[in-house]
């Protein structure tokens, strides 16, 4: 019987080469779309994104540090992921009508915003827009499964 191949925790997935090249374009793209919008800042502890928000944003965090959350039933708040400077967090919006967590600012936080609508339309219009959005969602999903595969772990006698 032949053993399933495993992933080092830190090894990351490696694009195909076929779409480095529009990687790489849509990265630049997606960012100077950002980069066009204006500077929002917000204060530690400041909602950065509200559940109950329809058309949300979507952000790019400049500088600081912000927390996705969500509420457990009684009461208390878990926090899912830290986001660092550099990171794009919500672009779930994209597709969802509401957003399914807060987004909250941990530290000051300054950050550039586009609406989900805004995005979709970017999107639609620049396939290489499409494919850095779809890659971004595909590393985040990476590295949320080796978060939750090295919680089971230590679990695990």
């Amino acid at each position: 019987m032949r053993e399933t191949p495993q992933l080092e925790i830190a090894e990351r997935p490696r694009y195909a080469t076929a779409v480095v090249e529009d990687l790489l374009t849509g990265s630049r793209r997606l960012l100077r779309a950002f980069l066009q919008q204006p500077v929002c800042n917000a204060a530690r502890d400041m909602p950065l994104v509200r559940l109950h928000v329809s058309d949300p944003t979507i952000l790019r965090i400049g500088s600081g540090f912000a927390f996705r959350s969500c509420g457990l039933p009684d009461g208390r708040r878990a926090i899912l992921h830290i986001v660092t400077p550099g990171d794009f967090v919500g672009l779930d919006h994209v597709v969802l009508h509401r957003p399914i967590e807060d987004i909250t600012a941990a530290t000051r936080v300054e950050y550039r915003a586009l609406r989900a609508s805004q995005l979709r339309a970017l999107m639609k219009d620049d396939p290489a827009i499409n494919l850095q959005v779809l890659a971004l969602l595909a590393d985040m999903r990476w590295s949320s499964d080796r978060l939750e595969a090295r919680d089971l772990a230590a679990l695990m006698p």
